[in-house]
């Protein structure tokens, strides 16, 4: 009788260690499968991130003006016209040379100008102020440059290259939305025409990769 019992006894034992095993394979593969599946989702916002890591501006053409220590990207097909020793660059959607015969500017004409301004003399008797004060009360008070008068309501504060900006209207012979950064105490200016166009996903794209060479 009890070699019978031990028999039983030993066959329940034989049956919990299956169990065991298999309850221990089935823990093991669950691990498994669940690591696999984790690892093959994680690959995919890697392979998204690559797409999403190609260069916006593969195929543009960059000015780079030595002088005034800053670079800007422009479409290819846009026409780049150098700047001097007191104007420019023009930075234009067309070839001024094929302007229409009446004299005027092809329709949709966007023109970019850079221009950089020294806290000299010149600029002080044609403003009132430095360069730094005058940026500083662009957007506070009625300000001038020469002919040109800006109102408070027309300035907005933004960012330029990671530098403190302000957008502002300026009209003369054309209206003209100008940006002014202002980097130590030079002060620069992004003259875009026509008015509004800042809000151009081209236009957008190139004051986005306006930086400073050093």
């Amino acid at each position: 009788m009890i070699k019978n019992l031990y028999k039983q006894t030993g066959g329940v034992y034989i049956i919990i260690i299956a169990i065991s095993l298999f309850a221990a394979a089935g823990v093991l593969g669950f691990v498994f499968w669940n690591n696999f599946t984790n690892k093959k989702s994680d690959t995919v916002p890697s392979n998204i991130t690559k797409e999403a890591s190609v260069d916006p501006y593969k195929g543009w053409s960059d000015y780079e003006s030595i002088n005034s220590k800053y670079s800007i990207k422009y479409p290819k097909e846009w026409i780049a016209l150098k700047e001097t020793s007191q104007d420019g660059p023009y930075i234009r959607n067309f070839d001024p040379t094929s302007k229409p015969s009446n004299g005027g500017y092809p329709e949709g004409y966007i023109n970019i100008r850079v221009i950089r301004e020294e806290s000299d003399p010149d600029f002080k008797s044609r403003t009132g102020y430095t360069t730094v004060d005058w940026f500083n009360a662009l957007g506070t008070t009625q300000i001038k440059d020469g002919p040109i008068t800006y109102s408070s309501q027309d300035v907005k504060d933004l960012k330029i290259s990671g530098l403190p900006a302000k957008s502002a209207k300026a009209a003369f012979t054309e209206t003209d939305e100008v940006i002014y950064v202002l980097r130590g105490d030079a002060l620069y200016s992004i003259n875009l025409y026509p008015y509004g166009i800042s809000s151009d996903p081209t236009v957008k794209m190139i004051l986005d990769s306006f930086t400073f060479i050093y």
